[in-house]
């Protein structure tokens, strides 16, 4: 998704069938204007007053409810679940309960009317996780027995407007947004108002210690009034909380007034809500029963805490928030050095991790001052005590030590930024000190490198993010050269390359490889003898070239079935003019594309999407310029698992946000690699562009296919030689193939 802003239309709820299309013209009118066009539309309160029917028109904007109203008698049957139901073209309604969703690329969570107490509960838990930043947008639809819902702590600033209190205010409301922490909160209202910006706290016992972004409450009136007092449609331009920056976040903040809900004096902290339902009669008050008012439950968790013993390690939990993945080892460490930290641990997969210090001292202090929780780029972690330190005591392995062991354990300095690009920079290091022994003074014009003997390649088992890991040979003597070329010792020490500093040890510690990894980073390669061709495989001049492998020949370039394809709709799209590198260019360009929508078209009938990738980076022998297509399942997580490939090898990829923008446009004659693939309805785009003084991670010849490989499940096609057909079942899969391409516009070869 862009980073620029949404444009949002807010709406009241129509009070007739008329309104409706009231509603639309109005979109229709905002959206050829200079303030439009538009992206989302939210309605505030109910979508449907009495005696009304599903709508016959189609709205302009994407238009979302949360809230009903009086049903029509011709609307089908509801799911149970909160995904959006389609009522008319770009009408949706989100089944009543309480949420927190993603709608058009924004953050949005809404109230259920008259809600039970534990989907209230449930959703609040959701906001306290480490890593929950605030949504928004936050609705409150208006409950059945009170038409209109607004916070009761805010009130007592509205009254000037003609709201009473007794038929507005809703506890439950208070509480929601208390937690929710929207950018905007919106409400059904007789007048139109906006608050001023108004500060947020993380909670009413800790209301100054922690500062977050600034929200407003809307009230918007029914829709078809006129004048500003009875304005029934407004417009936001908002940019996704979850790809703003801290300091966008905090624009404002400063001059913002009070929290209306919650008390800011210290002495006498508390949630104006929760104050509010005291004072209400007996039936607003269960709603408190369980929660430490007036009651042992507060006493209980102190208990529990009690029995907890003082330790040098401290528990957190939030990782599941992290949306931004700010929780990395380096700020961690960065965050909490006043307090002596030594190490972070981080379980992969895991909400929580582990903080180690110098001492017990060191780590009671930490808690004590932080009282129990820090923020970390915007994403908040609660801390308690944790089991104490196991590894304190640990030696060093030597060769001694581990006399039949494969495996080398590398840690890295804490000076490391990018411990993920630093982590291949180890490997690649290991690797060039294997060549660089095997290859002697060089006299040989032939190289021989890990791609071409396997008893140089260095597997490497490395979590993201982690400072540490392992690193594999392909024998005990091929490891032992590399600790000790690396650090001077056989029974290893500390290492330099290329300003990555760190130590390097034997490890008994068994490598497991996992199938979800990819060259260089645990993908067990399966090595095949080199090929003997020396012409060029795609030029339809040569004559070794496989023709019966041609499915469609256009001018400029054609297509052809991969020798060796992943599965039987794996193609190649070839510029039939050899220009010995420099990628795509000219017409051909033009008509690769055209090949790429047709196969993409041809591919969606059988549910499948199209992973699109290009290499142009120069290999020994030439390089004929090529495009390759494999079709994947629709839903195959294949952004997952290329995104993680690309941050444990440290590729300096970077997406391509315009969707207008071509290849060519931004590669400009330097060496490239393209991929993409499709997420949902959108494509995914991505680019590598080599520079001169590119030291960061490489991108593998087979990087492409090992990506959808893996994404795939059958990371063991990830070589083509382990895919060859026959010369007969490549002409019997190809005739096929032609034919149903030819049939939907393609041109017989």
């Amino acid at each position: 998704m862009s980073n620029k802003q949404k444009k949002v239309l807010l709406s009241g709820s129509p009070p007739s069938p008329s309104s409706l299309q009231a509603l639309v013209d109005k979109q229709t009118k905002l959206q050829g204007s200079k303030a439009g066009p538009f992206d989302v539309c939210f309605v505030v309160g109910p979508l449907f007053p009495a005696s009304s029917a599903l709508p016959q028109t189609h709205f302009p904007i994407p238009t979302y409810a949360f809230h009903l109203g009086i049903p029509p008698a011709d609307l089908p049957p509801l799911p149970p679940s909160s995904e959006p139901v389609k009522l008319a073209k770009n009408l949706y309604y989100l089944s009543p309960s309480c949420d927190l969703t993603t709608i058009e690329g924004l953050v949005v969570a809404y109230l259920k009317p008259n809600a039970p107490l534990k989907e209230i509960t449930d959703l609040k838990k959701e906001t306290v996780k480490g890593g929950y930043i605030g949504c928004d947008f936050a609705f409150t639809p208006p409950a059945q027995d009170s038409p209109k819902i607004i916070p009761s702590a805010v009130l007592s600033k509205l009254e000037a407007s003609g709201l009473d209190p007794q038929t507005h205010g809703s506890i439950d409301s208070s509480e929601f947004v208390t937690a929710l922490r929207p950018r905007y909160h919106c409400v059904v209202s007789d007048l139109f108002f906006q608050s001023n910006l108004y500060k947020n706290v993380l909670s009413s016992s800790d209301p100054l210690t922690t500062v977050h972004h600034g929200s407003r409450l809307v009230g918007l009136c029914s829709v078809g009034g006129e004048g500003k007092e009875l304005k029934w449609i407004h417009a936001v331009g908002i940019k996704t909380v979850t790809e703003m920056t801290k300091e966008e976040l905090l624009k404002g903040v400063n001059s913002a007034v009070p929290n209306p809900y919650v008390s800011v004096e210290p002495s006498k902290a508390f949630d104006a809500s929760k104050a509010a339902a005291l004072q209400q009669m007996d039936v607003e008050q269960y709603r408190w029963a369980g929660r430490g008012v007036n009651n042992n439950a507060g006493q209980k968790r102190a208990r529990e805490e009690e029995e907890v013993k003082e330790s040098d390690v401290l528990f957190f939990n939030g990782r599941n928030k992290d949306l931004r993945k700010v929780l990395t080892e380096d700020r961690i460490l960065e965050r909490f050095k006043t307090w002596n930290i030594t190490s972070v641990s981080l379980p992969n997969d895991k909400d929580f991790g582990f903080l180690e210090f110098q001492s017990v001292k060191d780590a009671s202090k930490c808690l004590k001052e932080t009282m129990g929780g820090a923020e970390i780029g915007g994403t908040f972690i609660g801390l308690r005590y944790g089991k104490s330190s196991s590894k304190k005591g640990n030696k060093n392995l030597t060769e001694k030590d581990c006399p039949d062991s494969e495996v080398l354990f590398y840690t890295l300095d804490r000076s490391v930024t990018n411990v993920d690009a630093a982590s291949e920079t180890v490997r690649l290091f290991a690797e060039k000190l294997l060549e660089d022994a095997i290859n002697g003074d060089g006299a040989s014009d032939e190289r021989i490198t890990s791609e071409s003997e396997p008893a140089l390649k260095v597997n490497k088992k490395h979590v993201t993010g982690k400072g540490f890991g392992f690193l594999k040979f392909a024998s005990h003597a091929a490891a032992a050269m590399a600790v000790a070329g690396a650090t001077g010792s056989t029974d290893g020490g500390l290492f330099s390359e290329n300003s990555v500093k760190g130590s390097l040890f034997w490890s008994n510690s068994a490598f497991e490889e996992k199938e979800d990894d990819i060259t260089g980073l645990n993908f067990q390669r399966v090595h095949y003898p080199a090929d003997s061709r020396t012409d060029c495989w795609f030029c339809l001049a040569s004559d070794s070239c496989e023709k019966h492998l041609i499915v469609d020949v256009g001018e400029c370039a054609y297509v052809a079935r991969a020798k060796g394809g992943v599965n039987g709709g794996h193609c190649i799209i070839v510029p039939v003019e050899h220009t010995g590198g420099g990628g795509i260019v000219g017409n051909a360009r033009d008509e690769v594309e055209v090949y790429v929508k047709k196969l993409r078209e041809h591919f969606a009938k059988s549910g499948q999407d199209i992973v699109v990738f290009e290499r142009n980076i120069g290999t020994k022998g030439g390089y004929h310029p090529h495009v390759q297509c494999i079709p994947v399942k629709k839903g195959t997580k294949v952004d997952t698992t290329f995104n993680g490939a690309v941050r444990r090898l440290g590729i300096r990829i970077k997406e391509i946000q315009n969707g207008g923008v071509g290849v060519k446009t931004i590669v400009d004659g330097s060496d490239y690699f393209y991929f993409e693939c499709q997420v949902g309805s959108e494509a995914k785009r991505y680019v590598y562009v080599r520079e001169a003084d590119d030291r960061g991670g490489r991108v593998p010849i087979q990087f492409g296919r090992e990506v959808c490989c893996v994404a795939m499940g059958c990371p063991d096609k990830a070589h083509w030689k382990s895919c060859v057909e026959t010369p007969e079942e490549e002409r019997t899969v190809t005739n096929k193939f032609r034919g149903e391409f030819s049939e939907e516009g393609g041109k017989k070869p």
